[in-house]
């Protein structure tokens, strides 16, 4: 992850932070590809791994994480890490989401144009 998409990705954290926001690796993934940049899941849930304490420490709040089960569509049901303020809890209405993460494809289709260079188009 370059340095302008990790700031992208701490920024759109820093919000759900702020708005105190129960997410997961997937909502803030994306968030950041529904405004046009490409960032793969893997590398957001490393980063939030890493940061989340202190990004929330930043802003006043305390976070914790939990392991739930979430909805990944046509895939079934996967683990997911979900982060929570430290005085909430992750509801029921959040364990309903769709949790798939915005494929390659479903990102070309929606900003039309692609981040698959193999995939490219000549318009």
């Amino acid at each position: 992850m370059g340095i302008p998409v990790e700031r992208i990705v701490r920024a759109t954290t820093k919000i759900k932070i702020r708005n105190h926001e129960s997410f997961t690796s997937v909502d803030i993934a994306n968030e950041v590809k529904s405004h046009g940049i490409w960032v793969r899941n893997r590398d957001v849930a490393e980063r939030l791994n890493q940061c989340v304490d202190r990004w929330a420490k930043e802003e006043g709040e305390e976070y914790t994480q939990e392991i739930i089960t979430v909805d990944v569509g046509g895939f079934g049901m996967r683990r997911a890490k979900a982060y929570i303020p430290s005085d909430g809890s992750v509801s029921s209405d959040y364990l309903k989401r769709d949790q798939r993460a915005i494929s390659p494809e479903h990102f070309d289709r929606m900003h039309k144009t692609s981040v698959m260079p193999w995939n490219s188009r000549s318009e």
